[in-house]
């Protein structure tokens, strides 16, 4: 049986790759933000479903889609300055941001 502990070490140690790798390498348009969303999210999965044996990501995850849907309508519709790529992308970053958080809990 595997420890839940594994998965926020495993986490943990590749964002601060990417951060290394990153801060090396500034060529590159992707920012640290735009590369841990996805494993961040699955590392918080798996996490969550070693400690506690349930995992209810997938329910957090539908409902930050709903939140993101709705924040695109009203920004979209009422600001004339948020194009929808710049709206997807800071709502992309921000995910990954919301994971780390999350893990920290």
């Amino acid at each position: 049986m595997t420890n839940w502990w594994w998965w926020p070490i495993g986490v943990l140690l590749f964002d601060v790759g990417c951060f290394i790798i990153n801060k090396f390498l500034n060529k590159n348009r992707l920012n640290i933000l735009d590369i841990i969303v996805i494993p961040n999210w699955i590392g918080l999965h798996y996490t969550m479903g070693y400690a506690f044996g349930l995992s209810y990501i997938w329910w957090l995850l539908l409902a930050w889609l709903i939140v993101g849907l709705l924040l695109a309508g009203w920004l979209m519709s009422n600001t004339k300055r948020w194009r929808w790529q710049k709206f997807w992308r800071n709502y992309w970053r921000l995910s990954g941001l919301v994971a780390v958080l999350l893990f920290i809990f």
